[in-house]
């Protein structure tokens, strides 16, 4: 149900009902926050934790039109963007929407509330909810402490110079031919 487009008459008879919802949801489904997923294969967290809890309520609203309230918890497995080690990110979001068939009823939903446009296909909620957990996200999201991120940076040094011991990189180490023993250009390149 969570993947599939819910028509504005659907919502009407599940609010009716005042349907109750309680899932899991991988975020992985979700390709833009998929894209902020840590790289790490082994980032130390679960299988369970790749997967958010969501809560869905379906209500009559007021003002006529359905509402759904949504919560969203669990952990995010993201890049730190100091250090760009592993941040287990704790997600708890609540959050309630009016939903309306068309641009022109926004007009008449009261103001304290958010709505969204369910359109002639409907509403995608795996779509809702990753909207809302992407706005809730940070711009540039870090660990707490700076000491957090120098421990993840001296491990990862030390995991890149464990792989690195054999193979040493010098870019330059033909630069001292083309100049010349002296350090200096030679004859010929003074005259260009």
């Amino acid at each position: 149900m969570l993947a599939d487009h819910i028509g504005v008459p659907q919502l009407r008879d599940l609010a009716s009902r005042s349907e109750q919802i309680v899932d899991k949801v991988d975020v992985r489904d979700m390709s833009r926050v998929g894209d902020l997923l840590h790289s790490a294969q082994d980032s130390g967290l679960d299988t369970a934790s790749g997967k958010l809890n969501i809560e869905i309520g379906f209500h009559g609203g007021m003002q006529g039109f359905p509402e759904i309230s949504l919560k969203v918890s669990g952990k995010l497995a993201i890049s730190c963007q100091r250090c760009l080690g592993l941040l287990e990110w704790p997600v708890d979001l609540g959050f309630h929407l009016v939903v309306v068939e068309s641009d022109s009823d926004l007009d008449s939903i009261a103001e304290p509330y958010d709505a969204v446009v369910a359109g002639e296909h409907g509403v995608q909620l795996v779509s809702v909810i990753e909207d809302e957990l992407l706005a809730s996200l940070p711009l540039a999201p870090v660990h707490e402490g700076a000491d957090a991120c120098k421990s993840n940076a001296s491990e990862t040094e030390a995991e890149q110079d464990k792989g690195q011991e054999g193979d040493v990189n010098r870019p330059f180490s033909e630069l001292a031919s083309l100049m010349g023993k002296s350090g200096k250009p030679g004859p010929e390149d003074k005259a260009n």
